[in-house]
């Protein structure tokens, strides 16, 4: 499971052929960012601005590696990492719904019809896994704009902003919905999984041109100030536009910190880069699984939970992949020694 897409596997090369190590770094980053979301921890609060850019990244690598140059191979790739993803979803849900059953749900309590979209979108037994069919959806949304209308795939990332909108009047605008349909109608493969991979794979295209570029450190350094600290700034101002300062800063610190990785390529620290490099898919898929057992124990980890959770990841992701290396070692034995 190491090898999902956006994950650990798509940054041993860059359209170059040459390794991308600060982007191991910034999976491991957005790995923990995603375990903060949904856990509690000591100075939380201080993270909060940043804590978005966690699933857009993962997606942006991988639209990042989607880039070729040639229009065929970047199709072939695309639909590739479109199967595995799915394969990877239906197996991640069926882990979980393994769960709810345990914990005394019933297959009948998803075969509704307000479940259907759910099920659809792989939101049905953990929100936090949208992300994968997010991936599988823009993956072929994106073979499909590439194979059939390739110049709109630079104004792809537009769609992007349904999500705000939905954030900010979705209750206005459908207000027979409830939290969690609003919730994949902002979080799905069409508004940030396609806009995301689409940036990943402009960033790539056009990486000569920006990744050099002097304003990229001044957007990098102007985006972060302003998640910090745009709040203070409208207030002090008298303005209403915060959540559209955010929305716009968040986007422009992912472009910049991806050009940034792009840029200083063999940043390293080797104990984050393995875990970016070999952990960061599984701690991403199985952080819930880990926090409800948790909870569940007499352990009071209040502050200390996000930390904890996170590490107590890496030996279970160390575990799976040992076990899938085992099984694609083995199913090739017998590949090779199977008759003709």
């Amino acid at each position: 499971m190491s090898d999902a897409p956006g994950m650990p596997n798509t940054t041993r090369s860059t359209p170059k052929g040459q390794s991308i190590e600060s982007l191991y770094l910034l999976k491991a980053l957005c790995a923990f960012l995603v375990v903060v979301i949904h856990c509690n921890m000591w100075g939380k609060s201080a993270l909060q601005p940043i804590m978005g850019i966690a699933t857009p990244c993962f997606l942006c690598i991988t639209g990042y590696f989607l880039y070729s140059g040639e229009k065929a191979a970047e199709q072939q790739k695309a639909i590739r990492w479109a199967k595995k993803a799915f394969m990877l979803s239906l197996a991640i849900n069926a882990v979980y719904l393994l769960q709810q059953l345990k914990d005394g749900a019933s297959v009948a309590e998803y075969t509704t019809a307000e479940q259907l979209p759910l099920l659809i979108t792989g939101t049905a037994f953990s929100l936090h896994l949208w992300y994968l069919s997010a991936m599988w959806m823009g993956l072929l949304l994106f073979y499909l704009l590439r194979r059939s209308a390739p110049a709109i795939i630079i104004y792809t990332p537009l769609l992007y902003l349904w999500s705000h909108i939905c954030y900010k009047w979705g209750t206005v605008i459908f207000p027979d919905c409830t939290e969690q349909q609003l919730f994949i109608m902002r979080c799905n493969g069409l508004i940030v999984g396609l806009p995301f991979l689409c940036t990943g794979y402009l960033l790539a295209k056009y990486r000569q041109r920006f990744a050099a570029a002097w304003q990229v450190p001044l957007c990098f350094t102007l985006s972060l100030f302003f998640l910090f600290n745009g709040a203070a700034i409208c207030s002090f101002l008298h303005l209403q536009t915060y959540g559209w300062l955010h929305f716009c800063s968040l986007y422009i610190f992912i472009c910049s910190l991806m050009l940034l990785c792009v840029r200083y390529r063999n940043m390293r620290i080797p104990m984050l880069n393995t875990i970016g490099r070999c952990h960061s898919a599984n701690i991403y898929f199985f952080h819930i699984l880990v926090l409800i057992y948790l909870k569940r124990s007499d352990y009071d980890a209040s502050g200390m939970q996000a930390i904890i959770v996170f590490l107590c990841c890496i030996p279970i992701s160390f575990l799976i992949n040992t076990l899938h290396a085992a099984s694609r070692y083995t199913y090739g034995k017998l590949r090779t020694h199977s008759p003709e």
